[in-house]
């Protein structure tokens, strides 16, 4: 389950379950964090009608990276690190 709120304008917290324990965030086209693989589901859905350009993972303990590998396969997108 992926719940989203606006924290500032234009960024969008994603928090995946435990909410606001695992989160990733979404702004101008990047995203920031992937959050845990079982959230990989509601993720795509979540950015499948919005534009993604670049995905920024700041740290690689695995609830933030446990998506970056299908989101960069799914999205064609380049990983910043």
């Amino acid at each position: 389950m992926l719940q989203t709120r606006e924290v500032a304008d234009g960024v969008t917290m994603l928090s995946f379950y435990p909410r606001a324990a695992i989160n990733a965030y979404y702004c101008d086209g990047i995203l920031f964090d992937a959050g845990i693989r079982g959230g990989r589901r509601a993720l795509f859905h979540w950015l499948k009608n919005r534009p993604l350009t670049h995905h920024a993972l700041t740290h690689a303990h695995p609830d933030h990276q446990g998506c970056s590998a299908p989101v960069r396969e799914r999205f064609a997108v380049p990983v910043l690190i």
